[in-house]
């Protein structure tokens, strides 16, 4: 049976769901696949698709289980949710992933969010939801580097007038992480607070960082 590729059904759609990576991010999400391989295939969507694709990003959705059980710890649960804001695309927030839900409702009867289920995480949404906003284009060009040994990810999102910079603690470890920033002190917009690079290298101590600076900075 013919199956159209993604490349000919944006021909046709603004928008579709990243299903051509997800079994990547399934298999690293639990233990069975590296990072860099997933983090692979979300480069090759930015040169492989034309270049206004939109990719619906997300960790949850009716067809999948709840995300926040399967993350290792509350702050890589942070880190996975930081990330679908900064790729390029369109944010999925699926009923109940505000409050870290467990149990996924019925498309087909009537099963209501229970809405004290978990913690709140309402407003580290809503702030990721306005750096998305204030700090992305959808002129960016994406790239990715790996740390598969600490799983991190270190992403830039460029669109020659502004490179920013997003670095995400998957099992939320800390580590030093080299990034392709000069030697200086930089805003961390995620955190509010001032990170340092120092000899190619800032310190991730396993919450998201969120880095914006003029192109011209590049090394």
């Amino acid at each position: 049976m013919y199956s159209a590729t993604d490349t000919e059904a944006f021909e046709a759609f603004d928008i579709e769901y990243e299903y051509d990576v997800r079994e990547s991010f399934d298999k690293y999400v639990d233990g069975k696949g590296s990072l860099s391989h997933w983090m692979d295939l979300l480069c090759f969507q930015d040169f492989a698709y034309p270049k206004t694709y939109n990719k619906l990003r997300y960790l949850e959705n009716h067809d999948t289980a709840r995300f926040a059980p399967r993350a290792a710890n509350e702050q890589a649960l942070r880190n996975f949710t930081a990330l679908i804001f900064f790729l390029k695309g369109t944010t999925l927030i699926y009923g109940g992933q505000e409050v870290k839900a467990a149990h996924t409702p019925s498309l087909f009867d009537r099963d209501l969010v229970d809405w004290d289920a978990g913690a709140d995480i309402s407003d580290l949404i809503s702030k990721l939801a306005k750096l998305k906003k204030e700090t992305l284009s959808a002129d960016d060009i994406f790239t990715a580097e790996t740390d598969d040994e600490k799983d991190i990810a270190v992403l830039t999102r460029d669109d020659r007038i502004n490179c920013k910079t997003g670095i995400f603690s998957f099992r939320g470890l800390s580590g030093d992480v080299p990034v392709d920033l000069p030697d200086g002190v930089y805003d961390d917009l995620f955190g509010g607070g001032k990170v340092s690079v120092s000899g190619g290298l800032i310190h991730c101590d396993g919450d998201p960082l969120w880095i914006s600076v003029p192109s011209y900075m590049e090394v």
